[in-house]
């Protein structure tokens, strides 16, 4: 029975995030975009109204603030009950471990989860899990191989793509600042790794 729900929670959850991913990389009206339209994908109908955490690093971000809208446009589509939290920051670890003790005690069926830190967030999701809960990762990992589900960038090569375009742009010569992200979060430090490790071996002049 567990391993039934389990399946449905991800399933419905997997589409929830492909959704907005797919809604985030939408292009400009006239070109026609790259990935199938959100109506052509072919949603799950829940057969019950299952309760979901979501659990934001930091609204206050445009890309997170897109993210929520898509979050709760889904959840009244497919009849589930949300529950939102925002930590408030990156640095706020402590702020979205209490969020995540909040669901527990709520017995919510799944918690979605972009964790303020990758190792700080170990324990308290793996106590979810012992409690029957699903937990999905979203853009960051949380160091933990009892996490079920994850969607998630490849940041490392998105520092190289960053790189490689600004390399060919100055043809190879030149100077920058990088503006490295929040402090601490595994997607900046993995970006920036990606980049500087492109720059060293592409564009030395750099």
């Amino acid at each position: 029975m567990l391993k039934k729900k389990a399946w449905m929670v991800s399933l419905v959850l997997s589409v929830i995030f492909i959704l907005i991913s797919i809604s985030l990389l939408a292009q400009p009206k006239g070109i026609k975009p790259i990935y199938p339209e959100p109506e052509d994908w072919k949603t799950p109908k829940p057969k019950k109204s299952y309760v979901i955490g979501a659990c934001v690093p930091m609204m206050g971000a445009p890309f997170w603030r897109n993210a929520a809208y898509g979050i709760f446009k889904e959840a009244e589509k497919l009849g589930v009950k949300l529950l939102f939290y925002d930590a408030g920051g990156y640095q706020y670890l402590e702020k979205q471990v209490k969020q995540v003790e909040d669901l527990i005690v709520r017995k919510v069926d799944a918690i979605v989860i972009c964790p303020c830190s990758s190792k700080g967030t170990i324990e308290v999701l793996e106590r979810a899990i012992s409690k029957g809960i699903i937990v999905v990762n979203t853009v960051s990992w949380t160091y933990s191989e009892k996490i079920h589900s994850a969607v998630l960038d490849d940041d490392y090569k998105i520092g190289q793509l960053q790189a490689e375009h600004a390399g060919t742009k100055l043809n190879g010569k030149g100077k920058g600042v990088m503006l490295c992200g929040p402090a601490g979060s595994d997607w900046a430090m993995n970006r920036v790794s990606g980049f500087k490790e492109t720059i060293a071996k592409k564009y030395p002049g750099l």
